[in-house]
């Protein structure tokens, strides 16, 4: 049931009661400008397809980013060495 309501929460559209707060994470979105980012996607997402990675990209031009075709929604268990070795290579330059 909780994972019912969690997908049931999430605003597709403006009158939904969730609305407002994802308004102000986007908003607030732009902080993160110019902050060491490592973006890691799965281009196989069912629900976070390349269509928003690629506004992450567009957002964030100077992140680090990762996209792989064989990869799904949990990207971490679908390709942990990939994961690991992206996000070690990440901290050892930006550390």
């Amino acid at each position: 049931m909780a994972t019912l309501r969690f997908v049931q929460d999430i605003p597709l559209h403006r009158w939904h009661p969730s609305w407002p707060e994802l308004s102000r994470i986007d908003d607030g979105l732009a902080g993160l400008r110019g902050k060491p980012m490592l973006v890691l996607w799965g281009d196989q997402d069912f629900c976070f397809t390349p269509v928003f990675r690629r506004e992450w990209e567009r957002r964030f031009p100077e992140a680090e980013a990762h996209a792989w075709a064989d990869v799904g929604h949990y990207v971490m268990e679908d390709a942990p060495e990939r994961v690991i070795g992206a996000m070690d290579g990440w901290l050892g330059r930006t550390a």
